[in-house]
């Protein structure tokens, strides 16, 4: 196709009717874009093949200082052309070069006139949002914390992009674990940590953004004075500050005799020792404090303070039960026990405890006050539930038979807890329903390959103990 100047194009538009004839009666088409003018004539005519323009990769926002280069590719392979909407805002373009300047909609139109062989493309229209700059937000605005506690700013960006954390040179008392962007704080000190976007083109830099927390020591707490001995009916409004600036957690111990509390107002009903607990559990920047107890004592009657309270029986044999026993305290006040279940299953009645497995229970004593004494209270104690022996199997209490899924029972001894059973077929499978200290209800599949005869099931326990027993396969 011959070439032609623009200057030559416009004077040739001058002299070319406004519709003119071309192959296939399609319409000739101008366009002008700058100082150049496209005219389409018979000798020119735009062929018919279809011609679609593409837009790779467009960003979903820009700030000022940003730019974009668009690609664009055409079914036609011709160069696509660009240019600014009317309507556009914000935005030049140069050398096929987007630059972001202020704020504002950035609209950017793509054309392809087409060529000899294919037509026209339809026009692709491309709008990016350019926002004034590229802004890091820290929903996480700790400022303080202690000695091992954590922080992690959770910091986001305009651009989307992941912002970098990292710690300043004059940073101290507190170390970063890059992966996470978790700060660990590590001894008392300043800790000035950086957050950076480098941008990405379409979004230019963000300010940098310091975020200094100071390190303490430990999470401090600090109360209200309690009165060292109250009378009955009388009242006593705890408060306390943490250095966390948590909100104290204040509330009557369960050892408690005598009181209770109602929004922070501690009441002295009877005569007993008060304990008032203060806590604060942190916040993650700062650790938990360590707990603060007040001992009010109550009352006229019963001044004295018993002695120390212990229990002493602390060892308990699996099937059997424990009668608890206590040294020490004062005076002839009754002794009573609680227990929390933990991992034996505890409970006690009467003075006596009981357990359903082998494991650990705790168990408070508390002896009561008397016209003389107050209450004494021992610390938790453990007490460690033991097997009395080896567990060991006797028989099995019925055969099983091939193809089917069937309980059976496992007679023996030492059955505390439930073990993992294999037989010695093993394509013979086994499953634990129900155990106790001389029975195991067990499920066995067997496969219909497995032949008839006599097999062993081995049952091993979570202590390491160990026993088999023989069975019959129908």
């Amino acid at each position: 196709m011959k070439k032609f100047s623009s200057r030559k194009v416009v004077r040739a538009h001058l002299k070319v009717a406004t519709r003119t004839a071309v192959a296939g009666g399609v319409a000739s088409a101008m366009m002008f874009l700058g100082l150049s003018a496209f005219v389409a004539s018979p000798a020119f005519a735009v062929g018919t093949a279809s011609n679609t323009i593409v837009v790779y990769g467009p960003p979903d926002g820009a700030s000022i200082g940003g730019y974009y280069v668009p690609n664009a590719k055409a079914t036609s392979g011709d160069v696509v052309v660009l240019a600014l909407d009317p309507t556009s805002t914000g935005c030049s373009v140069a050398g096929g070069k987007v630059s972001f300047t202020s704020a504002g909609e950035c609209v950017i139109n793509f054309s392809d006139p087409g060529n000899a062989t294919y037509a026209a493309a339809a026009g692709v229209t491309q709008s990016i949002r350019i926002d004034a700059e590229n802004i890091i937000a820290i929903p996480n605005t700790t400022t303080a914390g202690s000695v091992e506690g954590t922080y992690t700013p959770d910091a986001s960006v305009t651009s989307g992009d992941v912002v970098r954390v990292s710690l300043a040179a004059t940073s101290t008392g507190c170390t970063l674990r890059t992966a996470n962007g978790t700060v660990t704080f590590i001894k008392q000190g300043t800790c000035r940590i950086l957050l950076n976007d480098p941008g990405n083109g379409a979004y230019a830099a963000a300010p940098q953004v310091t975020r200094n927390v100071t390190i303490y020591v430990a999470n401090i707490l600090k109360t209200s004075v309690a009165p060292v001995t109250a009378v009955i009916n009388s009242s006593y409004q705890a408060s306390a500050t943490a250095s966390s600036k948590d909100p104290v957690v204040i509330t009557i111990d369960p050892l408690s005799e005598g009181c209770g509390i109602v929004v922070q107002r501690v009441t002295f009903s009877s005569d007993g020792l008060c304990r008032i607990d203060f806590n604060d559990p942190g916040n993650g920047a700062f650790t938990a404090a360590k707990q603060v107890q007040q001992i009010v004592k109550i009352g006229s009657g019963a001044p004295n303070i018993q002695a120390p309270l212990y229990i002493t029986s602390l060892n308990a044999v699996a099937g059997r039960t424990l009668a608890l026993k206590t040294s020490g305290g004062t005076g002839i006040g009754a002794v009573t026990f609680t227990a929390s279940p933990g991992s034996a299953n505890c409970s006690i009645r009467n003075g006596v405890l009981s357990y359903s497995h082998v494991g650990l229970c705790t168990v408070t004593a508390k002896k009561a006050s008397d016209a003389t004494y107050l209450a004494s209270i021992t610390a938790s104690a453990t007490i460690r539930v033991n097997l009395a022996s080896s567990p060991f199997a006797i028989r099995v209490s019925s055969p099983v038979t091939a193809g089917h899924t069937q309980e059976t029972t496992i007679l023996g001894a030492g059955f505390y807890g439930v073990p993992r059973i294999v037989s010695s077929v093993a394509t013979t499978k086994v499953t634990v329903v129900s155990a106790s200290g001389t029975r195991l209800v067990v499920r066995v599949f067997v496969a219909n390959s497995t032949p008839r005869g006599l097999y062993t099931l081995t049952l091993t326990f979570a202590h390491g103990q160990r026993t088999s027993v023989t069975y019959t396969q129908h």
